[in-house]
């Protein structure tokens, strides 16, 4: 139903879709992300980490996201919150900025760890969904819920341990969504059937979707 992916600024304030603070793990870079143009990152390859038949892959922009899905499909966009406080706030405005311009406020679930994050792209586009990501360890109370509601945001995402039952039950007597991250194993896609998870995040769509199948049939 949609792609996650992660956003970060270059240096020259381009937002591009990249997931950790530094190069070396899936490009042939080196150095962190923020520190580099995106001329600079266009000129590494950001597949042959994974195999050789993906050497030509490069680092996209989230522009040209938006412009290879074209409505097809949602997109969740996680600010990525380990950036100067500068920097988050440009972050904000110009991954806004990008979904405003490619029509994307009704195809997009904006995230992050970083609720402030949230709660600014909120006042820039009204229209657009946004979420409250907790780690996995992170209790939510009541208060904490009803907190995040009044924030005007939609959905909460939970993770592992605070991804409880009672915890689902008050979110949803709020009018809020709960999704739960990562979903990889038939166990953990039960437990958010169980509960009555409205969104799934994993690494393995198509075995998911076919577990989810099979699991949603049993359902009264």
């Amino acid at each position: 139903d949609a792609i996650e992916l992660d956003v970060r600024l270059t240096r020259d304030e381009e937002v591009i879709v990249f997931h950790d603070s530094t190069l070396r793990r899936t490009t042939d870079g080196r150095g962190r992300v923020e520190e580099q143009s995106l001329s600079e990152l266009r000129e590494l390859t950001a597949g042959r980490w994974y195999g050789r038949q993906f050497a030509d892959e490069h680092i996209p922009t989230l522009a040209e996201v938006f412009q290879l899905v074209r409505g097809r499909i949602g997109i969740n966009i996680e600010l990525k919150s380990d950036v100067r406080s500068k920097r988050r706030t440009l972050l904000v405005e110009r991954c806004c900025d990008v979904i405003r311009a490619h029509h994307g406020e009704s195809v997009t679930l904006l995230t992050s760890f970083h609720h402030p994050s949230i709660v600014e792209a909120r006042k820039h586009l009204q229209h657009v969904t946004c979420g409250f990501l907790f780690h996995p360890l992170q209790h939510l109370t009541t208060t904490r819920l009803k907190n995040v509601r009044s924030d005007g945001i939609e959905y909460v995402v939970l993770g592992g341990p605070s991804m409880r039952k009672n915890a689902v039950a008050r979110a949803h007597g709020l009018g809020l969504y709960v999704g739960e991250f990562t979903i990889n194993t038939p166990g953990r896609l039960r437990r958010a059937v169980r509960y009555r998870a409205d969104a799934m995040f994993t690494d393995s769509p198509a075995r998911m979707l076919q577990l989810l199948s099979a699991e949603t049939k049993k359902i009264p």
